[in-house]
Formats: structure tokens, C-alpha cells, sequence
């Protein structure tokens, strides 16, 4: 609906800021808006979903994180007693399980096994 109220104001003769400021957008979003109207028509009205980001890792490194998260640290000659999620990514990290994961990731997977 933004993408439209934007062309509508263009061909009404506002300007990319003022149109910008009254949609509360940036200038250069108005005018990306307004070129792909230009090339693609009433079609770059509609917003193009592209789906969610590629996979990081699969279910074998999932079940070494579980086990990880499952070990108890000092038995892994490490100096503390308890995972944080911090020092789990940390340690995943170091062994070569992922070579990242965000914290919420790696807190939605544990929570999964419980």
C-alpha cells in the first residue's frame, strides 16, 4: 500500500523528500520505488518475498550442539560449571561444529531438546 500511496503522490507532483517525509520513508526508498515503477509497472507494487535465509548447518551438527550443550563443562576441562548460551556458541565455535549461530538460534534448538 506504501509502494502505491508513493506513486500516487509522484504523479500528483511531490517531490522523492516530501513524499519520503510524508510516508516516513527515506528519499532514495521513494526513488527505488518509483524506478522499478517505471521499469516493471503496477507489478513492482507487490512485494517480492524471496524466503528465509540459507541454512547454516544441518541436523548432524543440530545433534553435536544438543550433546555439547548436554556435557558438562568441567568434564571438557574447561573452568566453569554451567553453559551460557555465549560460551556454548563459543565453544561450538572452537570445535568446528558451526562456524556461526546466533544466540536465539542456538536458544531455540536447546530448547527444542528439552
Amino acid at each position: 500500500m506504501r509502494r502505491a500511496q508513493a506513486v500516487l503522490h509522484s504523479a500528483q507532483g511531490f517531490s522523492p523528500p516530501r513524499i519520503a517525509a510524508m510516508l516516513f520513508m527515506s528519499p532514495d526508498w521513494v526513488r527505488h520505488i518509483l524506478r522499478r515503477f517505471d521499469e516493471d509497472g503496477f507489478e513492482s507494487l507487490y512485494a517480492r518475498y524471496r524466503g528465509g535465509g540459507e541454512v547454516k548447518f544441518d541436523d548432524e551438527a543440530r545433534v553435536q550442539l544438543v550433546h555439547l550443550a548436554l556435557s558438562r563443562p568441567r568434564d571438557l576441562g574447561l573452568p566453569y560449571n554451567e553453559w551460557s548460551l555465549a560460551k556454548l556458541r563459543e565453544e561450538a565455535g572452537k570445535r568446528g561444529i558451526v562456524a556461526s549461530i546466533s544466540l536465539e538460534r542456538l536458544r531455540q534448538i536447546q530448547a527444542r531438546r528439552a
